[in-house]
């Protein structure tokens, strides 16, 4: 009796989890939020990147042409 119980609690618990879960094949909120700061943290660092970095390269000219 008491294994039977045990199992009865075990299959409330899972199936109590697997209803709070998400729905299979799409992303939680927290993994859009998750994806969403990556992608900022990239913009703002290519942002610094583009004030600090050099403005335009200047190429000379090979000197066999000269």
């Amino acid at each position: 009796m008491t294994a039977q119980r045990e199992r009865q609690g075990t299959i409330k618990v899972t199936e109590h989890v697997a209803d709070e879960g998400n729905i299979p094949g799409r992303p939680s909120t927290s993994a859009l939020a998750l994806i969403a700061l990556i992608l900022l943290a990239g913009l703002g660092l290519m942002h610094v990147a583009s004030m600090y970095g050099p403005l335009h390269v200047v190429r000379e000219a090979p000197s066999s042409s000269r």
